[in-house]
């Protein structure tokens, strides 16, 4: 008997993440299949970690994770600008996924409608799917750096658009949006009373001079801003499993906690901890410095194989080496 619902049934795996299942039943290969920094978790917040659970931190925390966390991402400086209540517009996650996943359960009825990038991260789509939503893609050209155009967006907005989302720097493409196009964006959400949702996962991995600067920033823009952000990229923290989600006022953090209750209580208390040390702007220059080193090998290598691997060259920012051309893939010009 298959008691499944169809939702269920629908589900497929992602290729990444089939790829990444598939090298891990492999010997003396290479996987490039998922984005993960390979170097380890800083040495100062394993220790972290390690001297937590010695010390009996193991038990639950709230919902929405421990308020010293909660407290040192207020403090960070993609967050400070803008100013959040750590009691009420902070909430601790599972990594970035959990934090969207719990994002869209509470904003999305079904039908809505969200506007996400394409090229794009491929579990944006899935997740909206999911929780009932409507994924709806925003083609982007290599002439505009795979940034979505404000006149394209405005000609995809339906009676049943309910978010725009927003993510630079940009997975796949590298891309870090100038505070112009992020302004564009802004003035568009604002025309047609739209959540931006603001994917900054990446935002301390940044190169060739590339500046961050996040969409709630602007003039207007934190009362109808998501951010949502994790430790495993910057900290090289991705087994780890915890984000955080920040939002404007306490409706979506209060129900977001209240579906945690019910989903996974709360992120593992040892792991708060150790965040609470990987904050430290100087642990994620050091992966942002690790990673330069090892770009200047690979993308030579890359280059000079016309065949095999895709050679890319990042837009702009987020990569480094990236010198403002487009992605170039073997074969094509």
């Amino acid at each position: 008997m298959d008691f499944r619902n169809e939702k269920a049934k629908k589900l497929k795996q992602g290729a990444i993440r089939a790829m990444f299942d598939r090298a891990a039943t492999m010997t003396d290969v290479i996987s490039m299949g998922i984005g993960e920094p390979d170097m380890p978790t800083p040495e100062l917040v394993c220790r972290a970690g390690a001297e937590a659970l010695q010390q009996g931190l193991t038990h639950y925390t709230p919902n929405a994770g421990t308020m010293q966390l909660r407290r040192a991402i207020a403090e960070r400086a993609s967050v400070a600008p803008v100013g959040y209540d750590p009691a009420q517009e902070i909430i601790i996650t599972n990594g970035g996924m959990g934090a969207l996943s719990l994002l869209f359960l509470v904003i999305l009825n079904d039908g809505d409608e969200i506007l996400i990038q394409d090229p794009q991260w491929l579990n944006y789509v899935a997740q909206v799917q999911y929780c009932g939503g409507v994924p709806v893609r925003v083609p982007t050209k290599a002439e505009d750096r795979f940034a979505m155009q404000p006149d394209v967006i405005e000609s995809l907005i339906t009676p049943r658009t309910k978010a725009i989302m927003v993510n630079s720097p940009n997975n796949p493409t590298g891309e870090v949006y100038s505070d112009e196009q992020l302004a564009a964006i802004a003035a568009i959400a604002e025309k047609h009373d739209l959540l931006v949702i603001s994917d900054e996962v990446y935002n301390t991995l940044l190169y060739t001079g590339a500046k961050f600067r996040s969409i709630a920033e602007l003039p207007g823009m934190k009362a109808r801003t998501v951010v949502v952000n994790s430790f495993s990229k910057s900290y090289a923290m991705t087994g780890w499993r915890i984000g955080y989600l920040v939002a404007p006022e306490p409706g979506y953090i209060k129900k977001m906690a209240q579906l945690q209750e019910g989903v996974a209580s709360c992120v593992s208390t040892f792991t708060q901890a150790a965040a609470v040390l990987s904050r430290s702007p100087m642990k994620s220059s050091r992966t942002s410095l690790s990673m330069s080193r090892r770009m200047a090998i690979l993308l030579p290598w890359l280059r000079a194989r016309r065949r095999g691997p895709p050679r890319t060259t990042p837009v702009r920012g987020a990569w480094p080496g990236a010198s403002g051309s487009a992605a170039r893939w073997p074969g094509r010009r």
